[in-house]
C-alpha cells in the first residue's frame, strides 16, 4: 500500500531541476534574440567554451550543483561582447526600486525591439531568465526552461512565505542590447 502512494506521488525530473546551467544558456541565447541566429552545433561549441572559462573559475559540480553568480553570468557576458556585437548594464546595481518602478523600467527598455533583460527569480524557481516583454499583467518570456510567462502578481521585491511568489532582486538585473545601438 504504501508503495502504491510512493509510485502515485513520484514525478520526474525535469531539465534544470538537478542542474544549475540557466545562467549559460540564458548568454546563449541572449545572442539569440539579439545579435541573430545561432545554429545547433556554434551553440553547443559556443556552451562548452563557456564552461570551459567558467570552470577556470570554480569546478563544474559547484556550478551544476548551486548554478551560477552575478558575477560568473556577467563574466560571460563579457565574453560574449568581446566576440560579438552586445551591450550589458546593470541599471540598478547601486539603486533600491519598488517593484512597480522596475516594473515600469523594464518595459520603457524592452520597448525597443530586440532587447532583453536578464532577471533572477528567486523563492518558486531559483532561476535565472530573460525577459523579453511586459505587458499590464506579465512579464514574457525567453527562457531555457520552458517557462513562458510570469504573472506581476506573484512578483515581490521581499522574501514571501508564500511559494507562489517569485522574488526579483532588482540589483541582479542585466538590461541587454546590441552594441551598435546607443546605450
Amino acid at each position: 500500500r504504501i508503495g502504491a502512494l510512493l509510485m502515485n506521488s513520484r514525478k520526474p525530473y525535469q531539465q534544470g531541476d538537478l542542474d544549475g546551467y540557466c545562467g549559460p544558456y540564458c548568454v546563449i541565447n541572449a545572442h539569440q534574440y539579439i545579435v541573430g541566429p545561432i545554429y545547433r552545433e556554434h551553440a553547443w561549441a559556443y556552451l562548452s567554451e563557456l564552461m570551459d572559462h567558467l570552470n577556470q573559475k570554480r569546478p563544474i559540480k559547484n556550478r551544476l550543483l548551486y548554478g551560477s553568480s552575478i558575477n560568473e553570468i556577467g563574466m560571460l557576458f563579457w565574453k560574449m561582447e568581446a566576440d560579438y556585437s552586445l551591450h550589458r548594464s546593470m541599471p540598478y546595481r547601486r539603486s533600491r526600486p519598488t517593484l512597480a518602478e522596475f516594473f515600469l523600467g523594464l518595459e520603457q527598455f524592452l520597448k525597443v525591439p530586440n532587447r532583453l533583460a536578464l532577471i533572477c527569480l528567486e523563492h518558486k524557481h531559483n532561476h535565472w531568465t530573460l525577459v523579453r516583454k511586459i505587458t499590464a499583467g506579465r512579464l514574457l518570456l525567453f527562457d531555457s526552461d520552458g517557462l513562458k510567462h510570469v504573472d506581476k502578481a506573484h512578483c515581490s521585491m521581499i522574501w514571501e512565505v508564500d511559494k507562489t511568489v517569485h522574488k526579483i532582486n532588482a540589483s541582479l538585473t542585466y538590461f541587454l542590447q546590441r552594441g551598435d545601438e546607443d546605450a
